[in-house]
């Protein structure tokens, strides 16, 4: 990597120049020469990027013919995540919610799964025991959870295109489902099987009286709650599932809740919290900088604590805002502008808190909005030109520069 000078070390520099009869036009020809140097040496500095999700995609974007840099994921293809509710209901969906990484990222990109990190060493090891050094690393883990709102970590495309098609059909087959957790995902999964299956029973049960979560204010939790009742689904809220191992061992099930209430449904689907994906930092040194839920502690400028050339953004991080794709998209623009400022020896940028809608489709053509300014919250149409229509598909097709299937 380039030494960088201070400004008193190049006017030191010029005074000594000119004592021993360098010219003033010799001097600037030095350090341009110098600059020139430096400019090389930046674009050979390794970036290493372990998760090619909303966050780290955005890194690897943002380092393109800046630095060199290695963009880590354990999946063969991105996952549209935002969009695993339209592949439970119609059919072929699943398949455009998986784009090549390839395309965007040519041979930057290196299937794997990061096993543990050396901070020190600057390394990173992978699960075939192939080790990258780097000179910076981003972490950009994301979370983990049930399907099929998440994938297994390292879930090849075909596998989980296949689970999807599969879920779908026993979907159409059911006349009852009952779709346990009402976080965001929980809701949308309820909301696009009632509208699309009017003729079967939807139940959607949560631990609490709120939906979504308790950020969201009355207004936007009344429009979730209508919608729903709206098209037709059962809410039962203030009630945890107590047999949940039992029915997740078959499709057909009893759904038990601590207030004594049984709930039959010939389909069961999970949606319960997400968790932290660690696995690539909890034995290493890192591990000092966890949070209790795992998420690890950043500096403003998404360096993780007590290191400067380690960054940490999306989910796996402990910024205080809502976990939104769009929001880990800014977190990972700032990393890179960041990178590059630090290695080019110039003053980092502060992370600024992220505005963007939260948006909950439930169902094709409605949901609940809340926009970024003012805590304006909308309904049906503009959650529908948001995100309802095509759940962003074409967006993100886009970001990765490509084109979404017909």
């Amino acid at each position: 990597m380039a030494v960088m000078f201070s400004t008193k070390t190049y006017q030191y520099m010029r005074w000594a120049g000119c004592a021993v009869g360098v010219s003033m036009a010799t001097f600037v020809a030095a350090r341009a020469l110098a600059s020139q140097v430096i400019a090389k040496d930046i674009l050979d500095t390794h970036v290493v990027i372990v998760g090619g999700g909303y966050a780290g995609g955005a890194v690897a974007t943002d380092l393109k013919n800046k630095m060199k840099y290695t963009l880590i994921d354990a999946k063969d293809k991105f996952h549209h995540n935002w969009a695993a509710q339209r592949s439970c209901v119609e059919e072929g969906f699943a398949a455009k919610t998986f784009i090549p990484y390839e395309p965007q990222y040519d041979d930057n990109f290196k299937r794997g799964k990061v096993v543990s990190i050396d901070p020190e060493r600057k390394n990173v090891k992978l699960d075939n025991g192939e080790t990258l050094t780097f000179d910076y690393l981003v972490i950009s883990t994301g979370t983990g959870g049930p399907f099929p709102g998440k994938l297994a970590l390292g879930c090849d495309s075909q596998t989980a295109i296949d689970n999807y098609e599969k879920l779908r059909k026993k979907i159409v087959q059911a006349n009852s489902v009952t779709v346990i957790g009402g976080g965001a995902m929980g809701v949308e999964i309820a909301g696009d099987i009632k509208e699309d299956f009017k003729d079967k029973v939807v139940t959607l049960i949560h631990p609490h009286d709120q939906l979504i979560d308790k950020k969201i204010p009355d207004s936007m939790q009344k429009l979730v709650k209508d919608r729903l009742t709206k098209l037709g689904v059962v809410t039962i809220l203030g009630e945890r599932v107590t047999n949940m191992k039992e029915v997740m061992q078959n499709d057909k099930a009893t759904v038990q809740t601590d207030k004594q209430k049984s709930i039959t449904a010939d389909l069961v689907i999970p949606a319960t919290g997400l968790k932290i994906h660690t696995s690539a930092y909890s034995n290493t040194p890192l591990n000092e900088k966890m949070e209790g839920n795992g998420q690890l502690r950043v500096n403003e400028f998404m360096q993780v604590e007590g290191f400067e050339n380690i960054f940490a953004v999306g989910d796996c991080n402990n910024v205080p805002e809502r976990k939104l794709g769009m929001l880990a998209v800014n977190q990972g623009s700032n990393a890179a502008v960041n990178i590059l400022a630090h290695a080019n020896g110039k003053a980092l940028t502060k992370y600024s808190q992220g505005r963007a809608p939260f948006t909950v489709c439930i169902g094709r053509t409605g949901g609940a909005t809340q926009l970024p300014f003012w805590g304006l919250v909308v309904g049906d149409w503009m959650t529908t030109k948001i995100k309802a229509n095509d759940v962003c598909l074409g967006v993100v097709w886009k970001s990765m520069g490509q084109t979404p299937p017909k």
